[in-house]
């Protein structure tokens, strides 16, 4: 999982887009969040574009990294930080990594 880890921190401290493979299908992301949560390594996005189960993107995703596969980060940069309901990342039991 290290690897991973980097990976997506390097991401999220550089604003790069991710795409990735998660239950059945490709999502392009903004990567947003990084940290563990309820004892599980999780990456909070807004998605773009791609699969989605529920066919609401674009819009927000909390990914379980023990589920996702074919990560690939992109030369492709966003701007930075998606406005939410709340200033910090609360409810996580860890926060490894936040856009800014």
């Amino acid at each position: 999982m290290a690897p991973i880890i980097q990976a997506l921190k390097h991401a999220i401290d550089n604003r790069h887009l991710l795409q990735l493979k998660y239950h059945g299908g490709f999502r392009l992301v903004e990567p947003q969040v990084l940290g563990v949560f309820d004892g599980r390594h999780q990456l909070l996005s807004y998605q773009l574009a791609g699969f989605s189960e529920s066919g609401d993107v674009p819009g927000w995703r909390r990914f379980d990294l023990s589920d996702a596969s074919d990560l690939t980060v992109l030369p492709v940069t966003f701007d930075g930080p998606r406005p939410t309901r709340f200033d910090e990342p609360v409810g996580w039991d860890e926060v490894l990594a936040v856009v800014h």
